[in-house]
């Protein structure tokens, strides 16, 4: 009988920097605010970021910008803001979707509304930037930058699918 190699999760986590975002804002719009103050051009990505739990399947908006010149992903991801999938297969494609769970991406960080996070060569200057010009933004309530060890949860973020 062959044996099952089993492969540890964190073998699929990103090396990130992440900022957990307090903010009422919809994701479109804190994205083009983030854009303009970072000079950043962060996009809707194709595909949403899932969490599949006993409840249902939960669809997180995520935006992405790969910057060549400082050669990092950037990366802003909804933690609370969730869609849920219905896997119904006689209703059309437009209502297989609720908007807004209470479930949140990061269950531990739950008072967190979005992640802004990039993976590449962090800089203790790059964080510095981030840190004054998040300050700027009078639609941001508060941020952090989250302790990715410190959190049960954080797998859900950074895990490569």
């Amino acid at each position: 009988m062959a044996k099952k190699i089993e492969l540890d999760e964190d073998f699929y986590l990103r090396d990130a920097v992440i900022f957990g975002l307090v903010s009422e804002l919809p994701d479109y719009r804190l994205c083009y605010m983030l854009n303009e103050i970072l000079g950043l051009k962060l996009l809707r990505t194709r595909v949403d970021r899932e969490l599949n739990t006993k409840k249902g399947t939960f669809l997180y908006s995520e935006f992405e910008f790969d910057d060549n010149l400082r050669q990092i992903k950037w990366l802003l991801t909804s933690n609370r803001r969730a869609r849920i999938k219905h896997p119904s297969q006689n209703e059309p494609p437009e209502s297989l979707f609720s908007e807004n769970s209470a479930i949140p991406l990061v269950a531990d960080l739950k008072m967190i509304d979005f992640f802004l996070w990039y993976e590449g060569d962090s800089s203790a200057s790059l964080n510095a930037f981030v840190n004054e010009s998040l300050k700027k933004l009078s639609h941001i309530r508060t941020f952090q930058k989250v302790n990715i060890e410190g959190s049960k949860h954080i797998k859900n973020l950074l895990l490569e699918y």
